[in-house]
Parts: structure tokens; C-alpha cells; sequence
């Protein structure tokens, strides 16, 4: 029987892009263990609670080391590697152009298993849950100064238009505590699997580019995506995994900052400009107007 060692790491959303390729690996009947590699541990090692598999451990650096020669495979995205080795194995098959679940499922073509966007969670009631139509906001990134751009600064003035269009319909903040959306209903510091239960059952997700997004793409909720430095098209959404997600971004020339997985040289002077990016200033008009599109 060939095993796999299958190692989650980095932030939420990129955890969330793995799982159709965990499911393929496991349809295929493959033995799969999955470890979590702790790096980002305000989003991620919460956000591998709705992962589809019954036993997922956490282990650092020094114990993945000493495990991964255990495997025939180790599948540490976006490489699958024999005995380690990541890159020379799967880097022929994987290209800039292909998006972040593509290159995961790539990676898992080298072992004969085909690409197919399947798609499972995990995910409970929270003892909170309300009654009527609701949409679920999310105005998220990881707490640290680089990825502080990913941030839509008009959060709050959306949400009153929103409120304005739609009187009936509620509006509940997810997240953490200290992303916590002015006019709406205080529902952060869920845990993942309520988090995804609040998602599943919303008329709609408006959310940054952040895990939450990616949450509403698996669980195949409407959603509106608000991207401001970060790659909309060529890493972070992939066509068919995000078909539920509509992207609205600024127009300035420089968008997105991130070219792929490589950073603009102007980003330098941006950071330096903080706090406000001048991608963050997307009219909030701009979003309700697609909102209207979608779902008001």
C-alpha cells in the first residue's frame, strides 16, 4: 500500500484550496495521513477543524522531519515530493498561470489520479444561529503589517448602504474579534465548523480576499469578493473551485500588486504610505452596485 503524509500549512484559505485534492487522493484509496504544520495559528489551526478527515495532528518542523522518510509521498502544497524532495518532482507539471487549487491538484496527477473538483466540510450549529435571511461579512487578513492591505477600510459604510437597500435582511460580522464590521451582527470568534455553517446558510458572503472567501466557494454559497493588493486573476481564485465568487477590485493600474506569486516593486512605497493603500479605496457604491447584481 503506497502512504502519503499530507501536510496542511500557511493560512486558512490556502488549507481550504487543498481539500479537493485530499478527497481525490482518498477516493483513489490511497492511505493518507494529515499532519498540520502551525504557522499562521490566528486562522489556520482553527480553520482545519472543518477539514474532512477524523484525525489531523499538529507537529512542528523538527518532528515533520524526522516522520516524512515514514511515507512513499509527502504532499507539502503545492509540491509533491518522494522522500521530501517536493520541487523536482511535481515543479514540471506546475505553472505561474494555473490557480493555487489547480496547482494542488496537479501535483497529485504525478500519481495517476485524475482532477475533479470534489468537495466536502465539516460544520455545526452554533447555539446562536438566527432566524430569517441574513448575508455574513468578513473584513479579514492575517494580523501582520504585510498583509494589512488585503483590509477593505469602507467596511462599515457598505454595510449601512446594505442595510439601507435591504432592511430585512441582516448582516452578520465572522472573524475574529478584532475584525469586527460597525453596523452588524457581532457573530466573530466563531469557531471553523460554525463559521462554515453560518456561510452555508447565508443568502451571501462579502468578504476580502481571506479564508472566509475561500469557505464560501467550498461550501457553493454566492458570494462577492473584495480584492485589493492580492492576485484575483491567476492565484487566488480558480474557475471552477470559486464559481460561486464575484470579484470586485480597484481600477488603479498597479492592481493586483501581487503578480502571480511575485510582488510589484511599487509595493515597497505603498508600505512605506501606510496607513491607507490607495487599492483599498474602492468605492463602496461600486460593491453594492454588484450586490444589486446578485443578490439585493
Amino acid at each position: 500500500m503506497t502512504t502519503i503524509l499530507f501536510v496542511l500549512h500557511y493560512g486558512g484559505g490556502n488549507v481550504i484550496q487543498t481539500i479537493p485534492a485530499y478527497l481525490q487522493l482518498v477516493k483513489a484509496r490511497y492511505e493518507v495521513d494529515v499532519v498540520y504544520l502551525k504557522q499562521y495559528p490566528t486562522e489556520s489551526s482553527s480553520v482545519t477543524d472543518l477539514f474532512p478527515c477524523d484525525n489531523i495532528r499538529e507537529v512542528d518542523p523538527v518532528e515533520l522531519s524526522k516522520i516524512m522518510n515514514n511515507y512513499d509521498y509527502v504532499y507539502k502544497p503545492p509540491f509533491l515530493g518522494q522522500k521530501g524532495d517536493y520541487l523536482k518532482v511535481s515543479a514540471d507539471k506546475l505553472r505561474e498561470s494555473d490557480s493555487e487549487v489547480r496547482r494542488n491538484l496537479k501535483c497529485i496527477e504525478h500519481m495517476g489520479v485524475e482532477q475533479e473538483m470534489l468537495r466536502e466540510w465539516q460544520e455545526e450549529k452554533p447555539d446562536d444561529f438566527i432566524d430569517g435571511e441574513y448575508i455574513t461579512v468578513h473584513n479579514g487578513c492575517v494580523p501582520d503589517p504585510v498583509w494589512e492591505a488585503k483590509k477593505y477600510i469602507m467596511f462599515p459604510q457598505l454595510v449601512t448602504m446594505i442595510k439601507q437597500e435591504r432592511p430585512d435582511l441582516k448582516v452578520v460580522c465572522l472573524g475574529s474579534k478584532p475584525e469586527y464590521i460597525d453596523g452588524s451582527i457581532d457573530r466573530t470568534t466563531c469557531n471553523a465548523k460554525q463559521t462554515a455553517y453560518w456561510i452555508h446558510n447565508a443568502v451571501a458572503h462579502i468578504s476580502t480576499d481571506t479564508f472566509t472567501m475561500h469557505i464560501a466557494a467550498l461550501v457553493e454559497t454566492l458570494g462577492i469578493a473584495i480584492f485589493t493588493c492580492t492576485s484575483w486573476d491567476i492565484k487566488n481564485i480558480d474557475e471552477e473551485f470559486h464559481k460561486t465568487i464575484s470579484v470586485v477590485h480597484s481600477d488603479i493600474p498597479c492592481a493586483p500588486c501581487q503578480k502571480g506569486y511575485h510582488w510589484h516593486p511599487c509595493r515597497e512605497a505603498c508600505m512605506a504610505a501606510r496607513p491607507v493603500f490607495p487599492c483599498q479605496n474602492i468605492p463602496p457604491q461600486k460593491i453594492l452596485d454588484r450586490c444589486k447584481q446578485y443578490f439585493l
